[in-house]
């Protein structure tokens, strides 16, 4: 996850095709993390494996439909693109902190 933060910044705070480039590097990075994390839930519950990925696909795609899409919104039509998208960055690094606490 912390391997996005870099690119994504690149996007917000450059322009042009470094910014598009940016854009697509930080997200596919972001992307890299679905399989690692529905493993991890997997390993959780081994005997109930498709309900388990089930459920962390579900949650993933709801939470961000339900909350992250309109929020970011909310806070762009206030505030700033470039405000909304420095706090979507948080999330990353948030996930990457949370991520080193995780038993090995």
């Amino acid at each position: 996850m912390i391997g996005s933060v870099p690119f994504l910044a690149l996007f917000l705070f450059g322009s042009g095709a470094a910014a598009a480039v940016g854009l697509f590097l930080g997200g596919l990075i972001l992307l890299f993390t679905i399989p690692v994390n529905v493993v991890m839930a997997q390993e959780l519950a081994p005997t109930q494996a498709g309900t388990v990925s089930a459920l962390m696909m579900g949650f993933a795609w709801g939470t961000a439909g339900l909350i992250f899409i309109p929020l970011t919104g909310w806070v762009s039509d206030h505030y700033s693109m470039q405000t909304a998208f420095t706090g979507l960055i948080s999330f990353p690094l948030l996930g990457f902190i949370l991520g080193w606490k995780l038993p090995k």
